[in-house]
């Protein structure tokens, strides 16, 4: 849903200077691959716990998409935005997926019961695709910066209330 509104977004509203719109969707992999390995060498030197990194993930995905409400407000009529939007769209959408992803995917395995760790991962992809199908319904619901609006502010929501929640997760994880 993200991606495909994303590039909508791209094709009627952001000046691409002379980059064909499709290529947008190649920052997102990009950064990623740049900023792993920055974040792991990071990660090594200064210690967040599992909750800490999954509520920050949440937090940079939710900017993201306020970042983009502020460019669709800015990208009234026929008037199109820098492309810079765009990429400090995805430099906060990669970091806060880098953030997310991994650690979501060990939370999931670590505290299962012996033999359940697969299931387990197994119903974090099926909690993404949920999320995807709720993010879809919203979407016929909302456009331009209303509907990045609600996306962000559900995500910053979920952000600042795991971050809330870290303390006594971190127990829980024994971390």
């Amino acid at each position: 849903m993200a991606a495909s509104n994303v590039q909508l977004f791209a094709a009627d509203h952001v000046d691409m200077e002379g980059i064909p719109v499709t290529w947008q969707a190649a920052l997102n992999p990009v950064m990623t691959i740049a900023f792993a390995g920055v974040l792991a060498f990071v990660w090594r030197k200064v210690r967040l716990s599992s909750p800490a990194k999954f509520s920050t993930g949440l937090v940079l995905g939710g900017l993201s998409f306020l970042l983009l409400a502020l460019a669709a407000g800015r990208a009234t009529g026929s008037a199109h935005v820098s492309l810079l939007w765009l990429v400090g769209l995805y430099v906060l959408l990669s970091l806060g997926e880098l953030f997310l992803a991994p650690t979501g995917l060990s939370i999931s395995h670590k505290p299962a019961p012996a033999g359940t760790g697969s299931q387990l991962v197994g119903l974090f992809f099926l909690a993404a695709a949920a999320g995807d199908a709720i993010g879809s319904q919203v979407a016929t619901h909302l456009t331009g910066a209303a509907l990045y609006i609600a996306l962000g502010g559900l995500a910053l929501a979920a952000g600042l209330a795991m971050a809330a929640a870290t303390p006594k997760l971190r127990l829980l994880t024994g971390e």
